[in-house]
This record gives C-alpha cells, structure tokens and sequence, in this order.
C-alpha cells in the first residue's frame, strides 16, 4: 500500500496486518509520523488490542523526538493507565 492509502485506511478505522505491518516498517525508518500513528491504534484499539503500555511508550519515544503534542499525550495516556500498568512501566 501507499502511504497516503495506509493514513486513510487508519483514519476510517481499517487496520489489518499489511497497515500494521507498514506502520511499523515505517516507524523503523524513523517516520514520526508512523510513530505517533502507532500511539493513537494502541492508545485506541483501533485494529489492535488496547495496549496503554505500548501507547505510551510510543508517544514517550516521540516526545523525545520533539513531535509537537507527543509528551501531552504521553501524560493523557499515562492517567488513562491502571495502577497495574503504571508499575509494569516502572520495572
């Protein structure tokens, strides 16, 4: 797929393997882009289980980076979190 089709494919909620496959690929590149999609997917379930640990780690990663709203993100993301997650992220 192109990249513009995998954005759009995102967008409507449609994420199988081949878009997750190419997010990934793309994060492994170094897109920010991909990297802030793959904390939304997870911090949402959006063609994938809910995953707030990986979300955060992904939107962590990306405020390293500098992308604009990663860290307030990280922080929407981290409240959102159980008591359990949040020590699982401390180990």
């Amino acid at each position: 797929l192109h990249w513009q089709q995998v954005l759009r494919n995102v967008q409507a909620g449609y994420v199988t393997s081949i878009e997750l496959d190419e997010l990934y690929a793309k994060e492994a590149d170094g897109n920010l882009q991909a990297l802030e999609v793959l904390a939304w997917i997870y911090a949402k379930g959006i063609g994938v289980e809910p995953d707030l640990i990986r979300s955060f780690s992904f939107y962590k990663k990306a405020a390293e980076l500098d992308v604009s709203g990663a860290a307030e993100n990280a922080v929407k993301v981290y409240r959102a979190m159980s008591a359990a997650q949040k020590a699982e992220l401390a180990q």
